[in-house]
């Protein structure tokens, strides 16, 4: 397996299979984060990615449902790269139901109603998006790279309550 840094994600997501799509943050430059600090945002070459799927599709620990995808905030990544994804990691691994990742208030802002919908429909579900505070004065002081109003804007008004919302119709 190919990983760029240590295997970072959220302990309910500990049974997942792991595979890195990016590796580091595509903003890091918050204060308080340290995971990311050494290792620069990079998108995963196709090649790594489907040589990983293979040894994860060989290998007879199967004992997962769901895929995480490693680096800070995959979700950047354009909604073309994320549905090959999905279709990869589905063809590789058939018995995958799901998939998720980490991601910023700000990575809804590349991707269309549309998009965000065929995107909960193959499968990217529970994504994490680390918020840490609503006060944009903290925000402001630890260069989060968004204020409260675009959190209030893409997760509860915007594109990610909808995104949501596609995720509780499927």
């Amino acid at each position: 397996m190919h990983f760029a840094s240590g295997v970072v994600r959220p302990p309910f997501e500990a049974a997942c299979g792991f595979l890195q799509i990016t590796s580091g943050c595509s903003h890091n430059r918050c204060k308080f984060c340290t995971f990311y600090k050494d290792a620069r945002f990079a998108v995963s070459p196709w090649e790594e990615i489907e040589a990983d799927l293979d040894e994860l599709a060989a290998s007879p620990w199967r004992h997962y449902d769901r895929i995480w995808l490693q680096g800070a905030d995959s979700f950047v990544l354009p909604y073309d790269r994320l549905m090959r994804v999905a279709e990869m990691v589905y063809e590789k691994l058939p018995w995958v139901k799901s998939i998720g990742a980490f991601a910023r208030v700000t990575n809804f802002r590349n991707k269309t109603e549309e998009q965000l919908r065929n995107l909960a429909a193959a499968g990217y579900s529970r994504l994490t998006v680390g918020v840490e505070t609503g006060d944009d004065q903290l925000l402001t002081r630890m260069n989060k790279g968004y204020v409260s109003d675009e959190v209030l804007e893409e997760s509860y008004d915007g594109r990610f309550e909808r995104y949501r919302a596609s995720i509780a119709n499927l």
